[in-house]
């Protein structure tokens, strides 16, 4: 017949092993979660390093653009302020012109 004794040895080896196994399974998932942070730390920076790519592109995109029409309204008034040049020359008496040349080349 199994004595208190013996219960109570066997008893306390059960729960030692339970209680091994609970911090076996405790360790592991304490394992998982630092591995799954890693996972989410590395995914949220490459999306942040994605975006951050992304709003580069976009924004050299709007820039290339804006300089391309901020130089074509340029060229588009240089050449309508030479329009109208020429034609206010072409208007005056050929003396008023060279005086008008003249001004215009000695203006800092």
């Amino acid at each position: 017949a199994e004595t208190t004794q013996d219960l109570v040895v066997r008893e306390s080896s059960r729960v030692r092993a339970d209680v091994a196994s609970a911090l076996g399974d405790m360790n592991r998932i304490a394992q998982e979660s630092v591995d799954t942070r890693g996972a989410l730390v590395n995914a949220a920076q490459a999306a942040a390093d994605e975006q951050q790519r992304r709003l580069v592109a976009v924004t050299e995109a709007a820039l290339e653009r804006h300089q391309r029409e901020t130089s074509a309204a340029v060229d588009s008034l240089a050449a309508r302020i030479g329009d109208k040049v020429t034609t206010a020359l072409l208007e005056q008496s050929p003396s008023r012109t060279g005086h008008t040349l003249s001004n215009a080349l000695q203006a800092p």
